[in-house]
């Protein structure tokens, strides 16, 4: 299961053309251990066909566990 945290970082450094195509690159930034599974930031840029410069760069943050219960980490056990 994963769970959205959000966003650490977010910058907006250019407007979008209407019209133009835009695309995703996205790296993991770091992989730490929490109570009941890991939390996984990104490096993520979006690029536009029309601007040179990124449209967007963002770090979002997310939680992942191999537990298929549902529960919200913060209900869940550790010493299982």
């Amino acid at each position: 299961m994963a769970v959205n945290y959000g966003l650490n970082k977010v910058r907006f450094p250019a407007p979008v053309p209407v019209g133009s195509k835009v695309r995703l690159a996205a790296e993991v930034a770091s992989v730490e251990d929490i109570a009941g599974g890991v939390q996984i930031a990104l490096r993520a840029m979006v690029h536009c066909t029309e601007v040179d410069k990124p449209i967007c760069v963002a770090e979002p943050v997310s939680a992942s566990t191999d537990d298929s219960s549902n529960r919200p980490l913060a209900n869940r056990r550790t010493d299982q």
